[in-house]
């Protein structure tokens, strides 16, 4: 039981660092294309290209790391 919690912890954190490295070139390519740093710019900007507002918070890192905290209460309760 102890290996396999192991075992998806090791993923989880694997996710977690696929995600934030694509969240960062998310962002630079939102930053080359938009002149503007202007926040509602860059959202009006990811929906044009097909991105919800559900997913222009992924550029906000901290709700990330909130989320996956949560996510890990939840899993761990499964438990």
């Amino acid at each position: 039981m102890a290996m396999r919690i192991e075992e998806l912890y090791a993923q989880h954190q694997t996710d977690i660092s696929k995600l934030q490295q694509t969240i960062h070139e998310l962002a630079d390519q939102v930053k080359k294309l938009t002149k503007e740093n202007d926040e509602a710019d860059m959202v009006n900007y990811l929906k044009e290209i097909g991105i919800g507002e559900v997913h222009c918070r992924l550029l906000n890192k901290q709700d990330i790391i909130n989320d996956i905290a949560q996510e890990n209460d939840t899993e761990e309760d499964k438990y």
